[in-house]
């Protein structure tokens, strides 16, 4: 039994980790809120016209939805940790109660009238209670069981003296059978209040590990949607984590630290010397590029600079050549767009000759239709005179 109520109280401990963590996320995500807020009410007094208020609605649309949804997650939890207390001051009171009508214990039953805690009401299920009462509330739980468990021990000790005074002979048969459904109730009954305890550990510890799983995907997504720190973050290695936003030159230059710092892994620069020779050297023979194996072990700061500067040399050729090629690109587009102009104009001027044509015929037509009109009636006149 003793060692069940060691365990609830490392059970209780790992809860209590759990709850720190989120306790934790969620003071990080007000600081960030309120850091959104300040963005916004800066923006809107420095830029009051219709236009700006307008170009800034997507931000305070992205600034409320996150209040919404911290909102959300903060009811959730504190709807958890009001479950909490109504579980285990329920099984306080139940156990209250039980060692009030089987234990008759002057100093135990002091001990419960000291402790006075609020009261738990079910139509109240978003009451927040703070989480130092729930954990006053689990230790006095836990030190009625242990009360619990050193009166049962007492009652085994003594059911074992009626059992030896019924063997010499004494007729208490009867009395110790009753004494031994005694013992077995109070045992029966200790190990029902541990395994209620045990149950609520395991549903507060699932509940509090799913929505740290959800809260920590908020603070996720919000660090992906939005950079609070536009620092780069460079390891022992200086291996880039977060490039966003860094220049390219900056970024094919490997002289990000300070070269001026005598490197101690020989190994290292060994390694990162020949990945540099082989992606910059047109051959393997060409001394200017290439460190002899021999060598990396006495690396003096000239060479590393040498090896820096030729490094950064063929870099800048590398981008010289990408702004000449995209300069070229922009010159044979504004050619291509200029014959495509001309197209067009002559595909116009052919549509307006056709159109002219047409007209020419229409004209033509007419005149034949009149001239055939002026016969008919000159037959017609010459006939009337006849």
């Amino acid at each position: 039994m003793e060692s069940r109520v060691t365990a609830l109280k490392n059970n209780f401990n790992n809860i209590n980790v759990i709850r720190n963590n989120v306790k934790d996320i969620f003071d990080f995500l007000q600081i960030r809120i309120n850091k959104l807020k300040s963005f916004y009410s800066e923006f809107i007094k420095t830029n009051k016209s219709e236009l700006f208020i307008f170009g800034l609605d997507s931000f305070h649309f992205q600034s409320r939805l996150i209040d919404i949804e911290y909102d959300g997650m903060l009811k959730i939890f504190k709807s958890i940790n009001n479950r909490m207390y109504c579980e285990y001051f329920k099984l306080y009171k139940i156990i209250v109660s039980y060692i009030k009508v089987t234990i008759n214990d002057k100093k135990l039953l002091e001990f419960i009238k000291v402790n006075n805690f609020p009261i738990y009401k079910d139509l109240e299920p978003e009451k927040e209670y703070k989480f130092e009462t729930i954990i006053e509330l689990h230790e006095n739980i836990l030190i009625l069981l242990t009360s619990i468990i050193g009166n049962l021990t007492n009652k085994e000790n003594e059911f074992r003296t009626y059992v030896d005074k019924n063997q010499i002979g004494l007729n208490i048969d009867n009395f110790v059978n009753t004494y031994s459904f005694d013992v077995i109730m109070m045992r029966e009954k200790l190990k029902l209040f541990l395994t209620y305890i045990e149950f609520f550990h395991k549903l507060h510890t699932k509940y509090l590990q799913r929505f740290s799983s959800k809260i920590q995907l908020m603070n996720k997504n919000i660090n992906d949607d939005i950079k609070f720190d536009e620092t780069v973050k460079i390891n022992k290695n200086n291996d880039l984590t977060d490039v966003k936003g860094i220049d390219n030159i900056v970024l094919l230059s490997p002289r990000l630290g300070n070269i001026s710092q005598k490197p101690t892994n020989s190994g290292f620069l060994k390694k990162s010397f020949d990945s540099v020779n082989n992606l910059f050297s047109p051959s393997k023979s060409n001394d200017n590029y290439i460190i002899e194996s021999s060598q990396h072990d006495e690396i003096n700061q000239d060479v590393i600079d040498n090896a820096f500067s030729s490094i950064d040399s063929n870099c800048n050729t590398v981008i010289n050549n990408s702004k000449l090629n995209v300069a070229f690109k922009e010159e044979d587009d504004i050619i291509i767009e200029e014959k495509e102009a001309e197209i067009v104009n002559i595909n116009v001027k052919i549509e307006e000759i056709e159109e002219i044509e047409e007209i020419e015929e229409i004209v033509i037509k007419e005149k034949e239709v009149i001239k055939e009109v002026i016969k008919e009636e000159k037959v017609e006149t010459d006939n009337i005179s006849i």
